[in-house]
């Protein structure tokens, strides 16, 4: 019944490198989870050359009237995250890596049974936790694991303060893929930012969020409203929202629960076909460089650049100039950002300013 099963465990200090292996999690058979393929706690972990890294499956038998009592530990499976860093540096390069699938032989329509639930939830390719920890991704592929029965999982989680730079990759959520016609179960982000202040930097990369065909489909990049003051700076990238059938209350490329902002240069959004909403509407803003394209509908919210931008694909966005910034309150001009300054503030300039030089200008 313990999630904290790992196939390699690095710990306080240790080095690992895992040069062109694969490495798998174990699969957990009617148990509560499967195990996760990596764990590095105060350590250092480098995949590299073409290695392969799984969390390991967990797969449900179908629940019946006879084993219901015993479902929250038997029969509510957990897939096995891939790699799991807290308080470590990790550095993956040109490597795959797979969260854990959930699988269950349960069908969606006899999946309730006097209170017993058969879950079978995927695992995330890689979860980054702590302030300390930097996860750094070079040409490499990472997904989150599918579930055939509830909720898939993201392809990145950067939370408790962590930091991403990944560059010339591809994140994939995990998919929900037995779930058409229900209400229950969420596919997975691409990345997944649920808590603090993290740093995440996109560089030459395609993000895309899960699928379904009846719960809700995943989004390209999550922020959530527990994140505030994280940094999403994203380049020469593709961002999107997933696809299917299922719900898209919640689908957009970029989705953040809080009014924030993100950096966008030479990138495309595409939003859902159905959504329509490349953009999260509590985004306060985006600022924008270079071209900015939106794919399958609207950007839905105010594009600000400090040189020129080029907006394709939604002729509703006139994109204003700015010129600084105080936290994220945007000005057009320094002046007026020296006007609305408080005690204590930080003037950024965002464009090239003449500065008065009278005293008490």
């Amino acid at each position: 019944y313990n999630k904290n099963f790992y196939t390699i465990e690095a710990l306080d200090n240790t080095k690992v490198i895992i040069d062109g292996a694969v490495i798998k999690g174990s699969r957990g058979i009617n148990t509560k989870y499967g195990g996760g393929a990596i764990h590095a706690s105060n350590a250092e972990i480098t995949i590299q050359n073409k290695a392969e890294i799984y969390g390991g499956d967990s797969e449900k038998a179908s629940i019946t009237s006879d084993n219901k009592e015993s479902w929250n530990y038997k029969y509510q499976g957990e897939a096995g995250d891939a790699v799991y860093a807290w308080h470590s540096r990790l550095t993956v390069t040109d490597s795959k890596i797979y969260g854990g699938n959930g699988i269950s032989n349960d069908d969606t329509e006899k999946s309730y049974i006097s209170g017993g639930i058969n879950f079978a939830t995927g695992g995330v390719g890689i979860s980054a936790s702590q302030s300390d920890t930097l996860a750094i991704v070079t040409g490499s592929f990472i997904k989150g694991g599918d579930s055939t029965l509830y909720n898939a999982a993201d392809g990145i989680y950067v939370g408790f303060g962590a930091s991403l730079t990944m560059e010339n990759s591809e994140v994939e959520g995990g998919s929900c893929l037995k779930c058409a016609g229900t209400t229950y179960g969420i596919a997975g982000n691409g990345i997944s930012v649920p808590m603090d202040a993290c740093t995440v930097a996109i560089k030459n990369s395609e993000v895309t969020g899960g699928n379904s065909d009846g719960s809700w489909i995943g989004s390209g990049i999550e922020v959530t409203n527990n994140a505030t003051g994280s940094t999403v700076k994203v380049e020469d990238s593709q961002i999107a929202a997933g696809g299917g059938a299922g719900k898209t209350d919640y689908t957009y490329a970029i989705k953040t629960g809080y009014p924030t902002s993100v950096e966008l240069k030479n990138t495309s959004l595409t939003a859902n076909k159905d959504k329509k909403k490349a953009v999260d509407e509590r985004t306060k803003f985006v600022i924008a460089d270079g071209t900015l394209t939106v794919v399958n509908g609207e950007l839905n919210v105010e594009v600000y650049t400090n040189s020129d931008v080029t907006v394709s694909g939604d002729d509703t966005v006139t994109p204003k100039k700015i010129a600084a910034k105080i936290g994220d309150a945007l000005y057009e001009s320094l002046a007026d950002a020296a006007k609305a300054a408080q005690d204590g503030d930080t003037i950024t300039l965002l464009a090239d300013a003449v500065v008065p030089t009278e005293k008490n200008s």
